[in-house]
């Protein structure tokens, strides 16, 4: 009788993580806000000067289902950097690990589509975002360098060089991709030449295509 009953509080948690309804691994402040207060605290002005259809989108980013926040991070996506308001939201959300939403005919999810938003949002998330790269959580990480790479923001080229030494290869590689993206040329930038150890480490990366792009 106990065992059924482990079983179906377990067969509920899969229901409820497979709805969306829990944002696994969302909870509590970001590492790198924590040590940036005045960061946070310009990003909660813009929160508060922001227009109201764009509140409304950052409520449903915070209390929707898997679905209804995928959606929101799409339809901010499309104000662009009348979307300011909503750049802590959204990045708040870089750690929701719900993943296979079905939008629109096709399966993405609430963090690749908070991506993108930073992304459209343009160069007046690019502090936030760079900062965002020292997050404690990897999937931040993860999801500021491929942010930053899309903005094609020359301020994160130094903040990139030293994610070519996270310990994480999918940030390694993101990282990478995006100072590819940013500046062909980056090889040759003042911060690159400090970061020589950072080059040796990506020539023997266990990653193929991260030792490919730092040859």
């Amino acid at each position: 009788m106990k065992d059924a009953k482990v079983w179906w509080v377990l067969g509920l948690v899969a229901i409820v993580l497979s709805a969306g309804i829990v944002h696994v691994g969302n909870a509590g402040e970001l590492s790198f806000l924590e040590e940036n207060p005045e960061l946070k605290a310009r990003l909660l002005q813009w929160e508060r000067e922001a227009p109201e259809d764009v509140k409304e989108e950052i409520n449903i980013i915070r209390t929707g289902d898997a679905e209804s926040r995928t959606e929101a991070a799409i339809r901010l996506a499309e104000k662009g950097e009348r979307a300011k308001g909503a750049i802590l939201a959204l990045l708040e959300t870089l750690r929701d690990r719900t993943s296979f939403v079905p939008v629109s005919g096709r399966s993405t999810s609430p963090a690749e589509e908070v991506t993108k938003a930073l992304g459209r949002i343009g160069k007046v998330a690019g502090e936030e975002l760079i900062q965002a790269l020292k997050d404690q959580d990897w999937h931040v990480r993860w999801a500021a360098a491929l942010a930053v790479g899309q903005i094609r923001d020359k301020r994160a080229v130094g903040a990139l060089i030293q994610s070519l030494k996270d310990w994480q290869w999918r940030v390694r590689r993101v990282a990478m991709e995006a100072l590819e993206t940013i500046d062909p040329g980056w090889r040759q930038t003042d911060a690159a030449k400090n970061a020589v150890p950072a080059f040796i480490r990506a020539l023997k990366d266990e990653d193929e295509y991260v030792r490919e792009l730092g040859a």
